[in-house]
């Protein structure tokens, strides 16, 4: 039997509807013998338990079955960790799931790799499982070691894009909390803590199902489970603490004081809308100003977090009451005249805010060709990515510089044919094109690109009888070439 490369720990709790296509992803002749999947029943009370044995019964090189009393998340993945044989480990949501060819890619790749963490793109869907947002990397070379720091600060971390090296993990002797929710943000956080390389691949892996109000992100569970993220924050800002006390993590100092920041911000929202915690934030607001003096100033920038407390973490009825008859009194004396300071503050705000839209078009512009040509230094090609995903002929939309550079690019394969280009002006730099409107009927093609950013939502949405091919962005083709 081959040694295992990745295990990939999916904790299932009573997601009968879901769980079957979860385990089917994992699911590739490529990967016998050297992926496994613990699956572990965290005590299910429906027929979750059923669907995992009939995948461990037909697929027994890869998937192992575990059932346990109800324990929480925590409990499932330090068991998982305990029994996984793999080089690698990650973990997937029940109700979530992976694209099959990334997984094969990720698992062949891990074979010759030592870096402690790996990150792959992710998609958010709906309940139905429709793409919602893509996350892609940009500004580095695919494939390539780099140290943490140079990855920190640079690059998103999240439980749908790490795939951590087991070992390190053994050798910081890791263990969760099993007492607690949240438990994504401590295995990231103590991943980072203890890592020092990382690589960065292209190919978009794990599709996170979000909307689901049972999720521990959805605003009503963060409310419920509130004490859990409070020690979650308590644990971030220990780690915080660690981090400055050694010289040699002082690289990580930064990502981790935005961290420990951004979920004292969240702490003071979520008890500040759970209408009955007023006494249990209070408290905190002092623990942080006690003992993280900076973060504790920081915070009192954001308009939420100076109301609070300056009413005293008053509870959520009373609060918005005062606040509702504080903003009546001043528009009853304001009435309807404004002073000039004022118009010309709105006319100030406008300016900045179009100046900022256009800055961050630029913003997007450059760093999309930049991550473009980083692939061509790579060998990395549009081509490529037409050929991997079976799109032989395809339509551009857009023929600005963005447009221009992607037909020059394939102009040239005889693999991919660019059959035609869709152009609001109808027109296009390069005769032997045949150019067509949005609005005329666009002949059948195995794909469209999209170059320009603002146009790929509404495109992308419109009718499947307008439009019966798939849409892409050029965003997704450079950066999962």
């Amino acid at each position: 039997m081959s040694e295992k490369v990745l295990t990939v720990i999916v904790p299932v709790y009573n997601k009968e509807s879901l769980v079957r296509k979860c385990l089917q992803s994992f699911v590739s002749d490529k990967l016998r013998n050297i992926l496994e999947v613990i699956v572990i029943d965290d005590g299910s009370k429906d027929a979750s338990f059923d669907i995992i044995t009939e995948y461990a019964q037909s697929y027994p090189d890869i998937f192992v079955k575990v059932k346990k009393e109800n324990g929480g998340v925590g409990s499932v993945m330090n068991l998982g960790l305990r029994m996984a044989k793999g080089k690698y480990v990650k973990e997937v949501d029940a109700d979530d799931w992976v694209d099959t060819k990334a997984l094969e890619s990720l698992v062949m790749f891990l074979k010759e790799c030592d870096a402690d963490i790996i990150l792959n793109p992710f998609w958010d869907t709906d309940l139905e499982g429709n793409c919602l947002k893509k996350y892609y990397f940009k500004g580095f070379y695919f494939g390539k070691e780099y140290q943490i720091e140079d990855v920190i600060n640079r690059a998103p971390f999240s439980i749908q894009n790490v795939t951590v090296r087991k070992q390190m993990l053994e050798e910081n002797h890791f263990l969760l909390k099993e007492d607690r929710y949240y438990i994504d943000m401590q295995f990231v956080g103590s991943s980072l803590l203890f890592a020092s390389t990382c690589v960065l691949l292209s190919d978009s892996l794990y599709r996170y199902r979000k909307q689901q109000e049972e999720q521990s992100v959805s605003l009503s569970s963060y409310i419920k489970n509130r004490y859990n993220f409070y020690s979650q924050t308590v644990l971030s800002l220990d780690r915080l603490l660690e981090i400055e006390k050694n010289p040699e993590l002082k690289n990580k100092n930064t990502y981790f004081k935005n961290i420990a920041k951004l979920y004292s911000l969240y702490l003071y929202a979520i008890f500040m809308l759970s209408r009955e915690a007023s006494e249990d934030i209070k408290r905190f607001d002092g623990f942080l100003h006690n003992n993280y003096r900076e973060i504790y100033c920081a915070l009192d920038k954001y308009e939420c977090v100076r109301y609070a407390r300056k009413w005293k973490f008053i509870p959520y009825g009373i609060r918005c009451y005062l606040f509702l008859r504080k903003w009546k009194q001043f528009s009853e004396k304001k009435g309807k005249e404004q002073e000039l300071g004022d118009v010309g503050e709105i006319v100030a705000e406008k300016i900045v805010s179009t100046s900022n839209k256009t800055m961050e078009k630029f913003k997007e512009y450059y760093e999309l060709l930049d991550q473009w040509m980083m692939n061509r230094e790579q060998g990395m090609s549009v081509e490529n990515y037409c050929i991997k995903n079976g799109y032989k002929e395809i339509a551009i939309y857009g023929m600005g510089p963005m447009g221009n550079h992607l037909y020059e690019e394939l102009s040239g394969s005889r693999k991919v044919q660019v059959s035609y280009v869709i152009d609001k002006k109808g027109t296009s730099i390069f005769p032997e094109l045949s150019v067509k409107k949005p609005t005329e009927e666009l002949p059948q093609v195995d794909a469209v690109i999209i170059t320009v950013t603002a146009a790929y939502g509404s495109i992308a949405s419109m009718p499947e009888e307008k439009v019966k091919f798939p849409i892409i962005s050029l965003e997704e083709v450079v950066c999962e070439s």
